[in-house]
């Protein structure tokens, strides 16, 4: 999750080295390690995750979202087409 309220609006700035001290980032949070459920995916690796949607509700009334990767024709390396789908729980 990002927050960019606070954060500088570079569009002006020609040199972002220069100016860095002048420079208000934005601040990040982490909302999913995925390297919590390597052992649950093939070859336990999270490949080049790339597109994002949510899924069919399930019939608990839990949302799911699914999240994919393509090889990019194996242009980088060993890679190949992903899909994992999660389940939202809603926090107590």
């Amino acid at each position: 999750m990002a927050d960019i309220t606070q954060a500088t609006n570079i569009k002006g700035i020609d040199q972002l080295k220069s100016n860095t001290k002048e420079i208000r980032f934005a601040q990040k949070s982490l909302l999913f390690d995925f390297e919590t459920i390597k052992d649950k995916l093939t070859d336990q690796v999270v490949d080049n995750l790339e597109g994002l949607c949510y899924g069919p509700t399930l019939k608990n009334g839990n949302k799911t979202l699914i999240i994919v990767s393509d090889d990019n024709f194996s242009s980088f390396g060993p890679q190949f087409n992903q899909v994992i789908i999660l389940e939202l729980i809603k926090n107590q």
